[in-house]
Formats: structure tokens, C-alpha cells, sequence
């Protein structure tokens, strides 16, 4: 498993909480733009990183590479116009949406332990994988 598979899976995830709660349709992960696939999978590294983390500075992360990236604040989602609802303060955020940023952090934290590095071959020389 590699941090982007597991960047995926989260998205999955938070896919059907959309769905189910909030009654979005969410974009399919091929479909994101590449900045906030990019984003989701720096935010499984940050889990590796620090595996401690709350999800209020895992939010404040993903706002900072977001930003960043040149995505700014909108009421609405637009990946082609690179705004996001959920650039703003993790206080400011509605409940449904703190939940959103748990449930992503919840993923990362049950899956990062299973990250293999390495070719496969049981040498234990790695070889590099594609992040994002």
C-alpha cells in the first residue's frame, strides 16, 4: 500500500459520507484536480509524520498546502476554479464538515501502518513509488 492508495481510499470514503450525509455527489479521484490530489496525499505523510496529530492541525495543514497551491476560499467547490468550502478556520467550519476532516485523518491514522516501501522482491532494497 502507498500513500496514494491510501489518499484514494480516503477519498472514497469521504465520497460516500458526502453522499449519505450531505447529499453531494463527490468527484471521482481521477477527476480532482491534481493540486488537491497532491494535498490529500502530503496529508497521509503528515499522518506518517506525526501520527499524533489532531484533526484541527491536520485541517490548518491542508488549508497551508492548499493555499499554497494557489486554491483560494469559495461558497462552492470548484476544482477547475481551484476553490473550496473548507478553506477557512477549523472553527469556522460547520459540524458536517469538521466530521468530513475526522473521517479523511481517521483513514490515514488506521491505514499509514501498512505502507510498504520497497520493490516486492524480499531484498529489502527500495525502490522509489509515485506519491500522488
Amino acid at each position: 500500500m502507498t500513500p496514494k492508495t491510501i489518499a484514494k481510499i480516503a477519498h472514497e470514503s469521504l465520497g460516500a459520507y458526502l453522499s449519505s450525509k450531505l447529499g453531494e455527489t463527490p468527484m471521482a479521484w481521477d477527476d480532482l484536480h491534481h493540486t488537491a490530489r497532491k494535498a490529500a496525499v502530503a496529508g497521509v505523510l503528515a499522518v506518517m509524520d506525526d501520527p499524533g496529530i489532531t484533526v484541527a492541525s491536520f485541517h490548518a495543514q491542508w488549508v497551508a498546502r492548499m493555499v499554497s497551491a494557489g486554491w483560494r476560499f469559495g461558497t462552492d467547490t470548484d476544482h477547475h476554479g481551484k476553490r473550496h468550502a473548507d478553506l477557512q478556520p477549523w472553527e469556522d467550519l460547520p459540524p458536517a464538515h469538521q466530521a468530513k476532516a475526522a473521517l479523511a485523518l481517521a483513514v490515514y491514522k488506521a491505514l499509514t501502518p501498512f505502507i510498504r516501501f520497497g520493490n516486492g522482491n524480499g531484498n529489502g532494497k527500495s525502490n522509489t513509488f509515485i506519491f500522488y
